[in-house]
């Protein structure tokens, strides 16, 4: 009833058509079907996106490592051309992340194809700067305080709040497919009280992921290098669709009776309290 809330449709190119997708019971927990989860970044599109942009990331880590510590200026078009390849592989990791939570928020087992660009700004860059609004009105203010230099409790109690907020706004950019609902507090505040317990799980879950993948870099990159480099962040990648794949689960999970009515509300405009 509530799978078709976003006003602007997805544009992926899918093997099959949704209905005939493999689905998961949605009336299960995700923190209850352990064994779907940890599988999903390893299956069909999710499996080449991990080897894939793992590889070419570890890859990007050592040759820019080696550049710099060979020059003592950067060429410009050396940094032109460095930025511009992360932009472009930013801006088509966020549509595929978007797409995973579209996916798996209807209940969709399998991860998605790869997300079809028609127009470069449209499909590429305007996802990427509603994801970017998102992320900074998070952590804006922590940035901002740390640049002021605040004390250190100061701007580490706003990434914590940012860090609460984050996901739930993702979640709300990701399926209803606008940037304002997404970063509004009225509308993240409502949703994550709504699913105050199952959010505290994300968030558990969330948290974990970054800590491993934070050791990861931290330790495996440092005493296998340029080895570990290669090892830390394919897992940095799964961990990342894996979140993806929760946080979507998390409104298929909560979707009848809780978030559905107030996403809903928030396509038409009325009141989500």
């Amino acid at each position: 009833m509530l799978e078709h809330l976003s006003p602007i449709p997805p544009k992926p190119a899918p093997p099959a058509p949704l209905e005939e997708a493999k689905r998961f019971d949605v009336q299960k927990p995700f923190w209850g079907d352990l064994g779907e989860l940890v599988r999903y970044p390893c299956q069909g599109r999710a499996l080449i996106a991990l080897l894939a942009g793992g590889g070419v990331l570890a890859a990007l880590q050592v040759v820019s490592t080696f550049l710099i510590s060979k020059a003592t200026t950067m060429e410009p078009a050396v940094v032109y051309v460095t930025v511009l390849g992360f932009g472009a592989l930013a801006g088509y990791a966020n549509l595929y992340l978007r797409e995973i939570i579209r996916q798996s928020s209807r209940a969709v087992a399998e991860p998605p194809d790869w997300p079809l660009i028609e127009v470069h700004w449209d499909d590429l860059v305007v996802p990427l700067l509603k994801m970017l609004a998102s992320f900074s009105i998070c952590y804006g203010v922590a940035l901002a305080c740390w640049l002021a230099g605040a004390p250190v409790v100061v701007p580490l109690f706003f990434v914590a709040l940012g860090t609460l907020y984050f996901p739930m706004s993702l979640l709300i950019l990701s399926v209803l497919g606008r940037v304002l609902p997404a970063i509004d507090p009225r509308n993240v505040v409502a949703a994550i009280l709504k699913v105050c317990r199952e959010y505290l799980v994300v968030l558990a879950f969330i948290f974990g992921a970054a800590t491993i993948g934070i050791l990861a870099h931290a330790y495996l990159s440092q005493l296998l290098y340029p080895l570990g480099v290669f090892l830390s962040w394919p897992l940095t990648v799964y961990l990342v669709l894996l979140t993806a794949h929760i946080l979507g689960r998390l409104y298929a999970l909560c979707r009848e009776e809780k978030l559905g009515p107030l996403f809903l509300a928030l396509v038409k405009g009325t009141s989500v309290e």
